[in-house]
């Protein structure tokens, strides 16, 4: 009798760690080709009202180009692709930059929301435009819909190049090596620049010389991370341990609390702290309440209230996928 009672003790103890160790919905949203990886930390995905939409950055570590991926549609490949805007909940909602290798050398585009224009001699982003181009001699902004000259003579811009960036204007031609990303646009005047570098595992900004940091990483919702002006003002955000804050010159405030990326640890609780979400990028799986699931280390997660679910993605061999686990 008491053996009977401990088996039936068992069962019940079985079915309720069953009923517990739900498995996730798993979705694929995107197959990567052979030799593809998603690129660097340009990466963006949103689920909303179940549909998965989002966009990233794909780099071919055979033909070491990139391709830029929206809403599941590949859209252009080239050597280097800079994304200015993005909104994955528009149509073609989208500004990229990028350039072709020809006999007559370097020829540079913009795809503005699905129509492609160029060639031009070099393109940059400006704030008060939604791109800039250069064109025999000239400096133009476009904006609305029009282009406007900017100046006659030729002004002070930056590129990429051969994973260099460079600065050019009528004075000088300045190479910047071992720098992740740097902004030095036509408006900055008396050599103002930004950039961020990645050192020991931590992020850091330079502003016109000035270190600040340490971050678990900047934050890059496409386009340049930094905003300088000709008084010298400037901002930034950046992630500090699972946060995103805003840094406008000396004051800093917090942006989003809860939604984190693949750039650190992610830890995260539900609102009534009854369950928890852990991911290291050195383990392949997350950790739910105590359990694994999964295959691979979160990118990106957030908690849903209104499903109470824990949602996340990850790349799973060459898959990109999105889990829900819902909580009760």
């Amino acid at each position: 009798m008491k053996l009977k009672k401990n088996l039936s003790l068992l069962f019940i103890f079985t079915v309720a760690m069953c009923a517990f160790a739900q498995n996730p919905k798993r979705d694929v949203v995107f197959m990567l080709n052979p030799n593809e990886a998603i690129h660097g930390n340009e990466y963006y995905l949103l689920q909303n009202f179940n549909q998965n939409r989002f966009s990233c950055l794909i780099y071919n570590t055979s033909t070491y180009e990139n391709t830029f991926v929206f809403n599941g549609k590949r859209i252009q490949t080239a050597p280097w692709i800079l994304v200015q805007y993005l909104n994955v909940n528009e149509e073609n909602g989208y500004i990229i930059s990028y350039y072709k290798r020809t006999e007559n050398g370097i020829e540079w585009y913009i795809n503005n929301k699905g129509n492609v224009e160029g060639p031009f001699d070099t393109v940059w982003f400006d704030d008060d435009y939604d791109y800039c181009y250069a064109l025999a001699g000239r400096s133009w902004g476009h904006k609305n819909g029009r282009n406007e000259l900017i100046q006659e003579k030729k002004r002070t811009y930056c590129g990429y190049y051969e994973n260099t960036w460079y600065v050019y204007d009528d004075v000088q031609y300045r190479e910047y090596d071992n720098v992740e990303h740097l902004r030095l646009t036509e408006k900055f005047k008396n050599g103002r620049y930004a950039y961020y570098y990645k050192e020991n595992g931590k992020y850091y900004a330079n502003i016109n010389g000035h270190i600040y940091g340490a971050y678990d990483g900047i934050y890059v919702d496409g386009g340049s991370p930094f905003y300088i002006d000709n008084d010298g003002n400037f901002g930034y955000r950046y992630y500090l341990q699972g946060t995103v804050y805003k840094k406008r010159n000396t004051k800093e405030e917090i942006v989003c609390f809860g939604r984190h990326s693949y750039l650190s640890d992610i830890e995260i609780h539900t609102t009534n702290n009854n369950h928890s979400f852990y991911s290291s990028y050195e383990y392949e799986y997350v950790v739910i309440d105590g359990r694994p699931f999964g295959t691979s280390p979160a990118i990106q997660v957030w908690y849903d209230e209104k499903k109470s679910s824990f949602i996340w993605t990850g790349i799973e061999g060459r898959e990109l996928v999105v889990y829900e686990y819902k909580m009760d």
